[in-house]
């Protein structure tokens, strides 16, 4: 495969070796561009990376399939130009029954068309409904590449809109069916709703062949009427008192006819003509009564053969039909509601309410999709038929959070009948080592439980009780068929938040497994319901064999009661009676001084054996650099006191001012009489205004008390200058001077402690 798909050229006039990756679509002979690679080198060995395995993902995801998925990418240029071919085809998809998608769902794709014949008007001898249905399954094909609907072998279709390739189950054609025989009836009608013929001519229901899936259901109504009577009459037309009323027999080759009878034998009785056992015929209209007239004794008159009173009346027929426009089939037999009138003379009046059919349906989930028809009261001339449509009503069962769920239709499959919503939940439970609840909680509980409500509504057909899909974000739509994409949640309320569990010596123990439990941002739907457990432990023992157990706990905050370090804890058992803990230095904070320098000594009693104490720190002061108006020097240096090892409390004493850049003083240590607050140190700028040198200068031209009092004046002047900032540079110029005054006698001395500073 590798050498199918491997060009190897020679290399180039210029010294130079490529190689190159292409995709190459077989289905247009195209290459695609967006994933042509191509790398040149100088020389043979250069790595050549290609994710290959990305490369096939994005291709699949775009609706491609690998043909050459073995192919091997090289991972160095060689000595010759190589060509790597990745071929690739559109992946087309077959949609089917099992298999749905693309906008078309199983339902589409299947297709009965059923035949429903009705037999009606043999007064209780009504034959049993036939019922024949033949099934047509559609299978479409989708290029996953293009977004069209092509053929089985992949060419798209011209007309997008005939994308369903039919077939049929059970064939094509529904079979005659002979219509039963009924001694004294004979077959008046046979009527379709559609106007058509389905019928042979002799009564029966003709083979109907060639059925397409989009022929739609068909109801034939067939219709017996009683044959007609042959009636002895006297010559005043009243029917004999000794005999009965004879029915021609119905034609067993024909059934929408009827046969001759013979003249009966009546004792006393003669026929007016002829002779018994002469065949009289029937009337045209097989309903129609024929009168024979019988004489008494021997007599000459000739029969008088009449018809019945309104015989030649018009009659008409009546159909109510209820259409499922979902399905697209006639759901009379189905749901057992409709109407058929039978051939009735016009004027007749009608016996049905649709309403209360309709009221029937809505029970079972229908729902009246077009305005109501109005049904005629009575018969009309013409075969007329009524059809009420009607359609599947859609329930949006919502779950919400702390509710149960609404109820599915009572022919909802109970597989099918998902939850509508569910709980994530975190519980933490606080025990101690004997498994026994403790209220170590933040609210003062052993437990706390924490939740993230998931909700999702489900849209369900209420006629078959079948789930549709599911609403996403109240569109009343079908957002989603997957019913775990449908969860939803409020905004911003997936997430567990932190707990924080009670300081074990708050509740009397000494130890737990875990101060705090995290916060769990973005809780998923998916995400298992989970148990913490933390374990207080070595708890306080009161009253046991006339000892009890105690702890004393130090802890060292800020001034705003932040912990600045672990608490000290020291625990003591088998205590009788009172008992002081031992004291402790207060240990050193680098950055802080204490407010005490030792803490402890706390007593505790068998009523008070938990005991505790606060040692609060204060932030230590800085040393400040200043220039000589008494304002901080920006960008340099501000180093915080050292603290004293051996004291908490305090800071070190003669302290090394900062060195600083272009900056000097003659001011080499201080020692902080406040650990907390700053301390101000006059600097000179060396490279401009009044330096050491022209102070040095001064210095030895007067060695009189002036200076003392020139420093005096200049400290009161710069006090008054600068009071809001609290300023000591007029008091460091003062001591300046003072310094400077003392060590005149040796300035020798003075330049030395200089350097040295």
């Amino acid at each position: 495969m590798t050498e199918l798909n491997l060009e190897h050229n020679n290399p180039n006039e210029n010294g130079q070796y490529s190689l190159t990756v292409k995709v190459t679509d077989v289905k247009t002979s195209q290459d695609l561009p967006q994933y042509t690679v191509n790398v040149t080198a100088t020389q043979a060995g250069k790595d050549f990376e290609y994710n290959q395995e990305k490369v096939f993902d994005e291709l699949r995801t775009q609706g491609y399939k690998i043909l050459n998925s073995t192919v091997a990418i090289p991972d160095k240029i060689m000595e010759s130009d190589q060509v790597v071919n990745i071929f690739v085809d559109h992946d087309i998809k077959e949609i089917n029954p099992t298999q749905a998608g693309n906008g078309l769902k199983n339902v589409d794709l299947q297709k009965n068309v059923t035949r429903i014949i009705i037999y009606q008007g043999a007064n209780g001898n009504n034959p049993a409904t036939v019922t024949d249905t033949l099934h047509f399954v559609g299978k479409s094909y989708f290029d996953q590449v293009t977004k069209k609907w092509t053929n089985a072998i992949g060419d798209e279709l011209e007309d997008q809109t005939q994308n369903i390739e039919w077939s049929h189950e059970d064939g094509t054609t529904f079979r005659s069916v002979n219509t039963p025989f009924i001694e004294g009836y004979h077959v008046e009608s046979i009527v379709s709703p559609d106007g058509k013929k389905y019928d042979d001519g002799k009564g029966n229901i003709a083979e109907m062949t060639d059925v397409e899936q989009t022929l739609g259901n068909i109801m034939i109504t067939v219709t017996y009427a009683p044959n007609g009577q042959l009636i002895l009459v006297d010559k005043d037309g009243q029917q004999l008192p000794a005999s009965e009323s004879y029915s021609f027999p119905t034609d067993p080759e024909d059934i929408t006819k009827i046969t001759a009878i013979a003249l009966p034998s009546i004792e006393g009785y003669h026929p007016a003509n002829g002779k018994v056992g002469d065949l009289i015929q029937p009337k045209e209209d097989p309903s129609q009564d024929t009168m024979v007239i019988y004489l008494s004794g021997s007599g000459t008159e000739q029969a008088v053969y009449t018809t019945p009173k309104n015989d030649s009346s018009e009659k008409g027929f009546l159909t109510v039909v209820f259409h499922d426009d979902i399905i697209d089939e006639d759901i009379n037999v189905k749901e057992g509601v409709g109407y058929t009138s039978g051939q009735q003379i016009i004027g007749t009046q009608i016996e049905y309410d649709p309403a209360v059919d309709v009221e029937k349906l809505r029970k079972l989930g229908y729902e009246v999709a077009k305005s109501q028809v109005e049904i005629p009261t009575k018969i009309q001339k013409g075969y007329n038929v009524f059809t009420i449509h009607v359609k599947h009503h859609i329930l949006h069962l919502a779950g919400k959070p702390g509710e149960e769920d609404p109820e599915y239709p009572s022919i909802t499959p109970h597989d099918e009948r998902m939850a509508l919503h569910k709980d994530i939940k975190r519980i933490i439970r606080f025990i101690n080592d004997r498994g026994q609840s403790v209220n170590g909680a933040p609210d003062g509980t052993s437990e706390v439980v924490q939740e993230v409500h998931f909700y999702r509504t489900a849209i369900v057909d209420q006629v078959t009780g079948k789930v549709l899909g599911f609403e996403i974000n109240g569109n009343k739509q079908i957002s989603s068929e997957n019913s775990e994409s449908a969860w939803q949640c409020e905004e911003d309320t997936n997430i567990f938040p932190k707990v924080v569990a009670k300081y074990p010596g708050d509740i009397g123990y000494f130890q737990i497994t875990q101060k705090a439990v995290e916060p769990q941002d973005n809780v998923l739907p998916s995400d298992k319901d989970v148990t913490i457990k933390i374990v207080y432990s070595q708890r306080i023992n009161k009253g046991v064999s006339d000892t009890y157990s105690a702890m004393q706990t130090i802890k060292f905050v800020g001034e705003k009661d932040n912990q600045l370090r672990e608490p000290i804890i020291e625990t003591k058992t088998g205590l009788i009676g009172d008992h002081t803990f031992k004291r402790i230095k207060v240990p050193v904070i680098a950055g802080y001084v204490a407010e005490k320098a030792e803490a402890g000594g706390l007593i505790v009693s068998e009523e008070k054996t938990n005991v505790m104490q606060k040692v609060v720190y204060h932030k230590v002061g800085k040393i400040l650099p200043v220039n000589p108006m008494g304002k901080p020097i920006p960008n340099v240096d501000r180093p915080n006191y050292i603290n004293d090892p051996d004291d908490a409390t305090k800071v070190l004493t003669d302290q090394d001012t900062p060195i600083l850049d272009q900056w000097s003083t003659n001011i080499p240590s201080i020692s902080p009489e406040n650990p907390t607050l700053d301390t101000k140190v006059p600097y000179m700028n060396a490279s401009g205004g009044i330096g050491m040198e022209d102070i040095e200068t001064k210095r030895a031209q007067d060695k009189t008390k002036r200076i003392e009092k020139e420093a005096a004046k200049e400290f009161k002047e710069a006090e008054t200058d600068d009071q809001d900032d609290n300023d000591l540079f007029g008091l460091a110029v003062a001591i300046l001077g003072l310094a400077n005054s003392d060590e005149e006698d040796n300035p020798e001395n003075n330049r030395e402690d200089k350097d040295n500073t």
